[in-house]
């Protein structure tokens, strides 16, 4: 392990239904590799809250020295109007959500310049980290979360 940089946030970000990748506000870690070959592991752990029956689907956008994006390779097919992407959740009711955790591991980036990950999503209906649609003051559903992204460069 050479070195590891993370990016964590009790903030609430939200996005109405869209459906195309937009960045979640802000939730971004920035490495720059000690070496072309060395792998970087990135870590997302979410908490998703929507209002009735929403969706959301993530995905990781990298960027090599602030040029151009593209969603992080390994990421799902994408067909027709159904996005590539690296994870999703459903959200049933407007009061609970969802713990969504997933990594990608990074064997493309060939550089030692500054790599900026970002999360993006695409939800179906209004949603929300960190905190409910409702946001009500109740010990169970009224509960708030942190979210983080993690990059751990490993040597080859």
């Amino acid at each position: 392990l050479l070195q590891v940089q993370s990016y964590s946030t009790d903030a609430f970000p939200s996005q109405s239904e869209n459906s195309s990748w937009d960045d979640v506000a802000s939730f971004l870690v920035a490495i720059t590799p000690t070496a072309t070959d060395s792998k970087i592991w990135v870590n997302v752990s979410i908490g998703i809250y929507g209002c009735s029956s929403s969706s959301g689907a993530f995905a990781v956008e990298r960027a090599i020295s602030g040029g151009a994006t593209e969603i992080l390779p390994p990421h799902g097919v994408a067909s027709s109007n159904r996005l590539g992407g690296h994870a999703r959740a459903d959200v049933k009711t407007s009061n609970y959500g969802h713990a969504v955790n997933f990594g990608i591991l990074d064997v493309t980036h060939n550089t030692t310049s500054e790599i900026t990950y970002q999360l993006q999503w695409c939800v179906h209906a209004d949603a929300y980290l960190n905190r409910s649609y409702v946001d009500g003051d109740y010990a169970h559903f009224g509960a708030r979360t942190a979210s983080g992204i993690t990059a751990w460069e490993i040597g080859a």
